[in-house]
């Protein structure tokens, strides 16, 4: 986990623009394997695996680092993922109890490094509080 979020932290610091991670910034900064042929190289990891692994980065930094300790460790959070054909956008909906809690919010989360990761991976994000539930959409 330590080794995943030094790369993470080297990919956000890196990358020479401020809007969304591409495919080839990630790719840069994972380490390479000894041979082109090895089973761990990461260097022509198919577009759909690096998708996964930016939801997965996404969801981990969101909830492990951002509503957690917000919210306490026994928080009930529901997430819908969808992909749409139409444009290949992912959308991320979190749904969870609690106080009103937007994560985006200056000052609000605990680390401002899950935060600028998250910024560099999304496109859009929207927090609402509707029927007394937190509601947080994120667009890859």
């Amino acid at each position: 986990m330590r080794e995943l979020r030094n790369v993470i932290e080297r990919i956000v610091l890196m990358s020479p623009n401020s809007g969304p991670i591409t495919s080839e910034e990630v790719l840069q900064v994972l380490p390479r394997a000894a041979s082109a042929s090895s089973p761990d190289d990461r260097s022509h990891l198919p577009l759909d695996e690096i998708e996964r692994l930016h939801i997965q980065l996404v969801l981990e930094e969101i909830i492990l680092n951002q509503l957690l300790p917000a919210q306490g460790e026994s928080v009930d959070i529901t997430v819908l993922v969808d992909y749409s054909e139409e444009d290949g956008s992912i959308e991320i909906i979190l749904t969870y109890a609690g106080k009103p809690c937007n994560p985006f919010e200056e000052g609000s989360g605990p680390d401002d490094l899950s935060i600028r990761i998250i910024r560099k991976l999304v496109t859009q994000n929207d927090y609402s509080l509707q029927d007394g539930k937190n509601l947080l959409r994120l667009v890859l």
